[in-house]
């Protein structure tokens, strides 16, 4: 059995390709930078980290989502298999659900997926597909019922479901309609606070800089076999190993990584160069809380509106 200090959460991008264009995508969007090949991950790369994870002392959430979209892996149901056997290990990934057929959701289900997060941006057709180029919002919620249906049919506590919607100008005021739409079925809803492509900035008073959690506990790998600093380096800028030669214990507790540690918290989260312009260490702080009916609260945070059951 492993012993050894591993991240909390890991990253894998199984694939930075995508189905959609959307405007306000950080990686495939308008004005986005283009300075990443796009690929799929050699199945032997995951292969490695669910070895070296594997009876590791320690529950790892393994999300199988980057810069692009998971359901258009061609490894994907066998990585999320393969995954689900292992005891301290939950899988799960975030997805636009264009792709997410019925046999597909039935396949998922059946390999034992523990979460699934849905980026669905609004209830109005007209506006999400101007948004999300190349998408199709009656086929998205077609997906999610018969997803719902099928999970309710076999009784299953998993995956849990949770839901995002961008909170773009124009959509922004269809906020409840869409967590009275999907709360039923949600262990959670997210509005996430638009930023404009690039950005990398929070809204309203943040409190006093701290290290930035995502440091302490993940580890992002990009489909290359790079790691890169967080979720936040979308374009992989701020290297901190390659999964190809290092493992991820080497890579974890390594030089480039506690660089990155000791700066934080000795100059705050502004002394590492690429965390001069990014204010993620703040995205959790919650600035205000309300009950709404039925027990539902209402948190909002620099980064996003959260919704959940008390």
């Amino acid at each position: 059995m492993c012993k050894t200090n591993l991240p909390m959460e890991i990253i894998l991008e199984v694939t930075n390709r995508c189905n959609e264009a959307c405007v306000m995508c950080h990686f495939h969007g308008k004005g986005a930078k283009k300075i990443r090949s796009l690929g799929d991950m050699d199945p032997r790369l995951w292969q490695k980290v669910l070895k070296e994870i594997d009876g590791c002392g320690q529950e790892i959430h393994l999300i199988t989502h980057g810069a692009g979209e998971p359901l258009i892996y061609p490894h994907l149901l066998d990585l999320v298999e393969q995954a689900s056997k292992i005891d301290n290990v939950k899988v799960g990934f975030m997805t636009n659900v264009m792709a997410l057929k019925p046999d597909v959701s039935k396949k998922l289900l059946e390999a034992g997926i523990d979460f699934m997060a849905f980026s669905v941006d609004g209830v109005e057709k007209e506006p999400h597909a101007r948004y999300r180029r190349g998408s199709d919002l009656d086929l998205i919620e077609s997906n999610l019922a018969e997803l719902i249906r099928l999970k309710n049919e076999t009784g299953r506590a998993n995956p849990a479901l949770s839901f995002n919607m961008v909170g773009l100008p124009e959509i922004i005021h269809q906020e409840k309609d869409y967590v009275e739409r999907w709360f039923p079925h949600a262990s959670s809803i997210m509005i996430s606070k638009y930023r404009p492509v690039g950005s990398r900035r929070l809204f309203g008073e943040l409190p006093k800089p701290a290290p930035c959690p995502l440091i302490a506990r993940q580890m992002v790998v990009t489909w290359d076999g790079r790691v890169a600093i967080c979720c936040e380096d979308i374009h992989c800028e701020a290297v901190m190993g390659d999964l190809n030669k290092q493992s991820i214990a080497e890579i974890w507790n390594g030089d480039a990584f506690q660089e990155v540690r000791d700066l934080h918290g000795k100059k705050g989260p502004g002394s590492y160069a690429f965390c001069s312009e990014c204010d993620t260490w703040a995205a959790q702080h919650v600035q205000n809380e309300e009950v709404l009916a039925n027990g539902i609260i209402r948190r909002e945070t620099p980064a996003q509106f959260i919704y959940s059951r008390q």
